[in-house]
């Protein structure tokens, strides 16, 4: 299982992802290494910073997959952070 994470934007300004919001669904995400791998985003979902699904992120899996995680949802002034992270679920392409 592969995983990208990044700021979708900052106080400094746009993050690596913000040219995602909002990803959808069935988008092709090419991945570089030696070789190239194409992932299908299956679905996007958005969960609370204080409830991070670790387990769906982060936990085995028996296909192969990415997991690309950013932050979103309401940007709070006075923390300077947004309150929740949005994940994409994605399965290798053959």
């Amino acid at each position: 299982m592969a995983r990208l994470v990044s700021r979708a934007r900052s106080a400094r300004g746009n993050g690596s992802f913000t040219a995602w919001e909002p990803m959808p669904t069935a988008e092709l995400l090419p991945v570089w290494s030696l070789t190239t791998a194409t992932f299908t985003v299956d679905q996007v979902k958005s969960y609370p910073k204080t409830d991070f699904p670790t387990e769906l992120v982060y936990g085995p899996s028996r296909t192969a997959g990415l997991r690309v995680v950013t932050c979103g949802g309401q940007f709070d002034q006075s923390s300077g952070s947004y309150l929740n992270n949005v994940i994409a679920f994605a399965t290798m392409t053959p």
